[in-house]
Parts: C-alpha cells; structure tokens; sequence
C-alpha cells in the first residue's frame, strides 16, 4: 500500500503576503494547499510582490477569466480572492485618505 504525500499543515516561516491575508481568515479556513497554489500564482508568477501592486491592479481586470488562465481554477478560489481584492482596495483607499498631503 502506498503512503501518499503529507499535506501541509502551516504555512512556511517565509510565507508571503497573500499566504498570510488568506490563513487569517479564522472564519474560513482556507487549505493550505490552495494558499499555496494562489501564492506561487500571483506572488510568484505574476509578480505582484506586495499588496501594494495588487491593489493597484483594476478591479475589471481581477476577474474570474484572469484566475483561470492563469491557473487558479474553482470558482471558490475565484470569490474569494476578489474578496480580498476589494477589501484591500478599500482598505487602501481609506488609508491613504487619512495621510496629510504633501506639497
């Protein structure tokens, strides 16, 4: 009888940004397998390095047709990566509406 692989438990120690946002949805645990295939999609492949980058990316060009061709496949993943999308847009714009303005 074959042993299948073990599936990760945590995330590494050097987990980046997306890895963290996704696990700290205590409400919705999210598998760590998927955390790590969104991480290596977008972190990795896509380039977005810190949640800055990413939330500049449009909100129309978020979509479900991009996840899937960039290989994060199921609707579940979909919703909620534009979730956090939309959160992180808003928590940003909030942010930056409170910094004084520089002249």
């Amino acid at each position: 009888m074959e042993v299948p692989p073990a599936t990760p438990t945590s995330l590494p120690s050097s987990a980046g940004w997306l890895s963290k946002r996704l696990l700290d949805d205590a409400e919705n645990p999210f598998p760590i397998e998927l955390i790590q295939r969104c991480e290596e999609k977008l972190v990795h492949n896509e380039g977005f390095a810190c949640e800055q980058d990413f939330v500049y990316l449009p909100e129309n060009e978020f979509t479900g047709e991009y996840l899937t061709q960039i290989g994060i496949l199921g609707k579940g993943l979909h919703i909620r990566l534009r979730r956090l999308h939309r959160e992180l847009q808003t928590e940003y714009s909030h942010s930056a509406a409170k910094r004084p303005r520089t002249m």
